[in-house]
């Protein structure tokens, strides 16, 4: 039988991962962590040739000893964008975090029938995290009519290894430019823009795949009839492997951010622009949330209050010494800004209902609730199905998290060791084939508790719109 290696790289935001894949099993992993620069004034950016440089670091990984990869599958971030000049190397590709739109968006908000527009046609909330947002701003810079061309990190990894200037719909469809049912960019959107589409990247579909480069291949010890897939975005991507491999259209993801999302055979738009709707295949669509406040925020929480230990080593002990509902004590969770359910950067992280009997285990707690009590926010504004719930990411690697993120959602949940972009580019990739995983423990919610956190659900609702809208 044919030696059947393919390799797949996901390019995130935090770490670059590489898995090695034979007849569709796992069967080598590497992960390479990726730099991020911050400035005082919200720039936040990578420099794309080092995210280049340790693509091909974890590639020779691979080649030194596995010489027969007959393919390599793409999955990127969203929301990526950088200007080149006269096709010159670009230094810095600002990322989703970038705040320096937000002024440009509120602005932009206030014509909310052309904002709503520009929602129908992408399935893009309106928010500074979108390559629209970014290009917006960009708009009063003297360079701006010197870029020659606008691209994000897949189109910039397309072009290192294939010399084709390509995007697939997927992450395109993040893009704010882009009309996802049109399947082209949109030419009224960039003409507000004042770019066009000789300066974006050739849309084409989540399957399309070309050739590697030939001097690329030899330079990474690859055959020069190594394949080389375009894939789609690393969340749509996530959400194909839960389903892939478990059956379940639902998925709730909380690592440093965190993405509640669902599958769709269907285009679907929330009227208030308040969830995203991105391209996956041919069959498939992702409706979803990201919230920017997961993990990262019960990271700050623990900081504050345990120096000499992670907060993960001490959760049993605080979910043990305060009750559901924290004594009272209510917290919004949005000290990073929001996207969904509010899409704004302008909303604060706030506790509410402090009294002097309070413990910092009861603070600490309703910091907990607040994360996912936001998360079920999004969850029924999607309008997630009735079956179960696959968890992934940090946040769950601590089983009493996974328990009462049950009681809070109302749902059978499970962590998936499947739900990873990598399993979702085999997926993809393999015409219909499964990789069904039978070795799942369901984590049924208490129905009492369940019942309690609904009414805290509605309270958490109600202080949101008093206190941040």
């Amino acid at each position: 039988m044919k030696c059947m290696y393919q390799l797949a790289i996901d390019v995130g935001t935090t770490q670059i991962k590489f898995d090695l894949f034979y007849h569709s099993e796992l069967v080598k992993s590497k992960k390479i962590p990726v730099i991020t620069y911050y400035e005082n004034d919200g720039k936040i950016y990578q420099h794309p040739n080092e995210i280049i440089e340790k693509v091909q670091e974890g590639i020779l990984f691979f080649t030194r000893t596995q010489k027969n990869i007959e393919s390599i599958l793409l999955s990127t971030a969203m929301h990526s964008v950088m200007p080149i000049f006269d096709n010159q190397e670009s230094e810095e590709m600002y990322i989703w975090l970038d705040q320096r739109a937000s002024k440009w968006v509120k602005k932009f908000k206030q014509d909310k029938e052309k904002a709503h527009e520009f929602y129908v046609k992408t399935g893009t909330p309106i928010h500074e995290m979108s390559p629209f947002a970014k290009i917006g701003y960009f708009g009063r810079e003297t360079w701006f009519s010197s870029v020659s061309k606008w691209f994000g990190i897949k189109e910039w990894l397309m072009v290192y290894l294939t010399k084709r200037e390509v995007i697939d719909y997927s992450v395109a469809s993040a893009t704010g430019l882009f009309n996802s049912d049109t399947k082209s960019w949109d030419e009224e959107i960039l003409s507000y823009l004042s770019i066009t589409t000789d300066q974006l990247a050739k849309p084409v579909d989540t399957d399309w795949k070309t050739q590697i480069d030939v001097k690329v291949a030899e330079k990474l010890g690859l055959s020069t009839n190594t394949q080389v897939f375009i894939g789609a975005s690393d969340g749509c991507l996530a959400s194909l492997a839960s389903y892939a491999a478990n059956g379940t259209t639902n998925s709730l993801t909380i690592g440093t951010s965190g993405a509640v999302r669902k599958l769709s055979k269907n285009r679907q738009l929330d009227n208030k622009g308040q969830s995203f709707c991105y391209y996956l295949s041919k069959e498939y669509w992702v409706i979803g949330g990201a919230t920017n406040n997961g993990g990262k925020v019960l990271e700050w929480a623990g900081d504050m209050f345990y120096e000499k230990s992670s907060i993960y080593e001490q959760l049993d002990d605080i979910l043990e010494k305060s009750p559901i509902g924290s004594r009272g004590v209510s917290f919004l969770p949005y000290i990073s800004g929001e996207r969904a359910p509010l899409w704004t950067s302008e909303v604060t992280g706030e506790f509410l209902g402090l009294r002097l009997g309070h413990t910092k285990e009861d603070m600490l707690r309703s910091v907990i609730e607040g994360i996912l009590l936001n998360a079920k926010w999004i969850s029924n504004i999607i309008e997630l199905d009735d079956r179960s719930i696959s968890l992934s990411g940090g946040f769950f690697s601590n089983q009493s998290l996974v328990e009462l993120t049950a009681d809070v959602m109302g749902r059978k949940c499970f962590i998936s060791p499947y739900a990873e972009p990598s399993f979702g580019l085999i997926a993809l990739t393999s015409q219909g084939n499964t990789l069904r995983n039978t070795d799942i423990h369901p984590i049924f919610y208490n129905q009492e508790n369940n019942k309690s956190y609904e009414t805290y659900y509605q309270k958490f609702i109600e202080n949101v719109k008093n206190e941040q809208l």
